[in-house]
C-alpha cells in the first residue's frame, strides 16, 4: 500500500494493485475514513460514491454498511469505524491510527493485518470499548497499550514514567556513533530508554542508569532486567552521585524535564509525569542543577 493524496479533500488515497476482494478492501478503508481505493478501471466510480456519500453496493457511507458483505466484516468495521468517530469527536489528533492500533494490540497481529473478513473475537467490544475510553480521556496511546516503542526496543511504560519521545533517537543514535568510549550514564533515565539504546547497540558498554521517581523506577527496573544495564536510584542533581566513578565516563546522556510551565499544552501532556515534564518558569530548574 502506497499513500498517496486525494486532490479535494487532501484524505488519504490507498493505491492497490489487485485485491481479492473488492467489496471488503473498499469497506475497510471508507469506514475508516482514511481514504478512497484506487484500483485499475474501477478508480472513479468508487471515488465518485465515496466522495459523493451515495452508498452502492459494497462500499459503506455516512453510517451505512451495504448488503452482500458477510456478518463478521459488518461486526468489526463497525466497531473500527465508530472508535475512529469516538476518538475524533474527543479531539484525538490521529483517531485512525489510534483506533487501528488499539485494535491489532488486542488481536495479537499487524496495524495492517487486521482481519475484518473474520467475526470479532469473544469479548473484543467490551477490551475495545475500555481502550477507546481511556484514549478518548486523552490518555496517551503508549499508557492505553503499556508499551512505546524507541528504536528497535520496545519499551514498558504506563501512569508515573514519561513517554520516550521519537525526537530523542536522535540523541540516542548520536551517541552511539559519537561515544569516546564505553563508559556511560543516563540521568533522569525514566523508561530507561537511553541507556538500554547505547548498550543495545554497544553490548560493551558499562552504562549506569539514575533515575529518582519511585514510580518511574519500577518501569526502569523492569525495562532493564536481563541487560548489563546498572539502575541508581539518586537525585541526578547530588554532586555525589556516581562519585566512584568521577573522572572515567565517556559519555553523559540526559533528557531532563526543560519544558517552561504552561497549563495550554496538548491534554496528554499532563499525563506524563510533570516532574519529568516541566522544568520551573524557565524550563531550567533541573538543568541547572545537572
Amino acid at each position: 500500500l502506497r499513500p498517496g493524496r486525494h486532490a479535494h479533500d487532501e484524505r488519504r488515497v490507498l493505491e492497490v494493485g489487485r485485491l481479492a476482494d473488492l467489496a471488503v478492501a473498499e469497506v475497510a478503508v471508507d469506514v475508516l475514513d482514511v481514504g478512497v481505493l484506487k484500483l485499475p478501471g474501477q478508480d472513479l466510480q468508487v471515488q465518485q460514491a465515496l466522495e459523493s456519500g451515495e452508498p452502492r453496493q459494497g462500499v459503506g457511507r455516512g453510517g451505512q454498511l451495504l448488503q452482500g458483505l458477510p456478518r463478521g466484516l459488518h461486526a468489526r468495521v463497525e466497531a473500527l469505524r465508530h472508535g475512529v468517530q469516538r476518538l475524533r469527536a474527543a479531539g484525538v489528533a490521529s483517531p485512525e491510527w489510534d483506533a487501528r492500533i488499539m485494535a491489532a494490540h488486542l488481536i495479537h497481529c499487524g496495524h495492517m493485518d487486521i482481519p475484518l473478513d473474520q467475526s470479532p473475537m469473544p469479548g473484543f467490544d467490551v477490551a475495545f470499548d475500555a481502550l477507546l475510553r481511556r484514549r478518548e480521556a486523552r490518555e496517551p496511546l503508549q499508557y492505553v497499550l503499556g508499551s512505546a516503542w524507541f528504536g528497535p526496543l520496545e519499551l514498558k511504560v504506563g501512569p508515573g514514567v514519561f513517554i520516550p519521545r521519537p525526537e530523542t533517537e536522535v540523541m540516542a543514535d548520536w551517541a552511539v556513533h559519537h561515544a569516546p568510549g564505553p563508559r556511560m550514564v543516563d540521568l533522569c533515565s525514566g523508561s530507561g530508554a537511553l541507556a538500554l539504546y547505547f548498550q543495545h547497540y554497544v553490548p560493551q558498554a558499562e552504562v549506569r542508569a539514575v533515575e529518582l521517581s519511585d514510580a518511574a523506577l519500577e518501569f526502569t527496573l523492569s525495562n532493564t532486567r536481563g541487560t548489563r544495564v546498572e539502575v541508581v536510584q539518586a537525585d541526578a542533581t547530588d554532586g555525589h552521585v556516581l562519585e566512584d566513578w568521577n573522572g572515567t565516563v565517556d559519555l553523559v546522556l540526559t533528557n531532563p524535564p526543560y519544558v517552561p510551565e504552561d497549563p495550554n499544552l496538548q491534554p496528554e501532556v499532563y499525563h506524563d509525569p510533570l516532574l519529568a515534564v516541566f522544568g520551573g518558569d524557565d524550563g531550567m530548574g533541573v538543568i541547572g542543577g545537572l
